[in-house]
């Protein structure tokens, strides 16, 4: 099922919901960081909350055009139980895992 195209508003108001404070959640982060620092543990965790605030943004357009849910390494539907653990992932685990550096098990 694309969450995107699905008949059933109650789910994509919700993956709305959930992307929307995310976001607010990370941009809150954010501004309690330095805009720059010496401190390179302090700049790894600001580079990782921007790295996933843009992970984040790119789902909320990928839900507006229609392609939120699918993954764009395989283009097959990402599972609805990795969407709810994760609602900004832009891929399956099998195609995430190579990214990672780790192997995971097939879908």
């Amino acid at each position: 099922m694309n969450i995107s195209k699905t008949s059933d508003r109650s789910v994509h108001t919700h993956v709305r919901r959930a992307l929307d404070e995310a976001s607010r959640t990370r941009e809150a982060l954010l501004a309690q960081f330095p805009d720059s620092t010496d401190d390179l543990a302090i700049e790894a965790q600001r580079l990782s909350i921007e790295s996933v605030l843009d992970e984040v943004r790119s789902a909320l357009t990928r839900l507006e055009d229609g392609s939120y849910g699918m993954c764009l390494g395989c283009m097959t539907q990402i599972p609805m139980e990795r969407l709810k653990l994760r609602p900004w992932a832009a891929f399956c685990v099998r195609c995430a895992a190579p990214a990672a550096g780790r192997h995971a098990p097939v879908h």
